[in-house]
C-alpha cells in the first residue's frame, strides 16, 4: 500500500543532442538531393540558374511556341522598392525582342495569389527603364505561377489572364499577361510532359533533355551535388535570418502591447542585433 504524502519522483531531464557537424550536416543534405524535385524551390533555381536551353524550353511550352529565344535568364533575381516590400523573382528572363518573363514555382500554390501575380508585374514594370521615357514603350511581360495543385480547380493545363474591355470581350492590350500553370495536369501533351518531368526525381526519367542534363549533372556528379550542398545551406542561412527578423518584430510589437511602449522605446529594449537591424527596422515602418 503507497504511503501517504509521499513525495513526487523529480523527472530525468534528457541532456540536449550534442550540435551537427559540418560533416554531418553535408551528409544530411546529400541524404535530401536524390528526392529533390523541380517543385522545391532549391533545386529547381539551380536546374534554371544561368541556363538558357532549360529557361527556352520551359517558356516556349507554357506559351504554346517553339520561336520564342530567351537571351538572358536569372534566378532569385531581387528587386528591391524603397517605398514597401521589393520581390525576389524564382526565375527571371528576357528574350530577343525584350519580351520579359517571371516565372514562380509554387510549392504549396497558397503562394500563388492572384495579387501577388498583380504585385510582381506591376514592380517589373516600375523598374523597367523606358526608352525615350514613354509608357508606350514598356516591354510585353509575362508573370508565370506552376502551381503544384490546380490552384483554380477547372482541370485546365493552362489559365491565361489578360484584362479586356468587358463589355465587348476585347483585349485592354496593354500587354501584361498572367498565366498559371495546372502542375497536376498528367495531359498526353506537350504541358503534360512538363508537369512530369517537374514531378520527376530521376533524370533517366524526363522526357526534356534541356531539363533532364541539369538535373543529372546536380544529382549524379560530385560537382553537382557540391553545388546544391551549398545551394541548401545558403537557404538554411536565409530562413534562418528571415526567423530571426519575424521574431524580434513580434517581440518589438508584445512590448509596445503589454508595457505600453512607444515604437521607438521597444525597439532598445528588444536590443536588436546589428546584422538584422536595416530589415527589423524596414518591416516596422521605421527609418533605417
Amino acid at each position: 500500500m503507497p504511503r501517504k504524502n509521499q513525495p513526487k519522483s523529480t523527472p530525468t531531464l534528457k541532456p540536449a543532442p550534442p550540435p551537427l557537424t559540418p560533416a554531418q550536416k553535408t551528409k544530411l543534405r546529400l541524404a535530401e538531393i536524390p528526392g529533390l524535385v523541380l517543385f522545391d524551390d532549391v533545386f529547381m533555381r539551380q536546374v534554371f540558374s544561368d541556363n538558357i536551353p532549360a529557361a527556352q524550353c520551359l517558356i516556349n511550352i507554357i506559351l504554346g511556341r517553339t520561336d520564342l529565344r530567351v537571351e538572358s535568364v536569372q534566378t532569385q533575381y531581387t528587386i528591391s522598392n524603397l517605398r514597401g516590400r521589393g520581390v525576389c523573382l524564382d526565375i527571371f528572363c528576357k528574350d530577343s525582342i525584350g519580351r520579359l518573363f517571371n516565372v514562380e514555382v509554387q510549392n504549396p500554390s497558397k503562394g500563388a495569389h492572384p495579387k501577388r501575380a498583380r504585385y510582381n508585374s506591376a514592380i517589373i514594370d516600375a523598374n523597367t527603364p523606358l526608352i525615350g521615357g514613354e509608357c508606350e514603350d514598356l516591354p510585353e511581360t509575362y508573370v508565370i505561377f506552376i502551381t503544384r495543385e490546380d490552384y483554380f480547380g477547372e482541370g485546365d493545363p493552362i489559365y491565361r489572364i489578360d484584362r479586356t474591355l468587358t463589355k465587348y470581350n476585347r483585349l485592354f492590350g496593354d500587354e501584361a499577361h498572367i498565366i498559371y500553370v495546372n502542375g497536376t495536369y498528367t495531359g498526353n501533351d506537350a504541358v503534360g510532359k512538363l508537369m512530369h518531368d517537374f514531378h520527376c526525381v530521376n533524370a533517366s526519367d524526363m522526357i526534356y533533355k534541356e531539363l533532364a542534363e541539369q538535373v543529372r549533372y546536380l544529382k549524379e556528379t560530385k560537382e553537382g551535388r557540391g553545388k546544391m550542398c551549398e545551394a541548401m545551406q545558403k537557404l538554411f542561412n536565409v530562413e534562418l535570418y528571415d526567423y530571426r527578423v519575424n521574431e524580434k518584430v513580434q517581440e518589438i510589437n508584445r512590448l509596445m502591447f503589454k508595457l505600453h511602449l512607444s515604437l521607438t522605446d521597444a525597439y532598445d529594449v528588444a536590443d536588436v542585433a546589428p546584422d538584422i537591424a536595416p530589415d527589423v527596422k524596414m518591416t516596422l515602418g521605421m527609418t533605417p
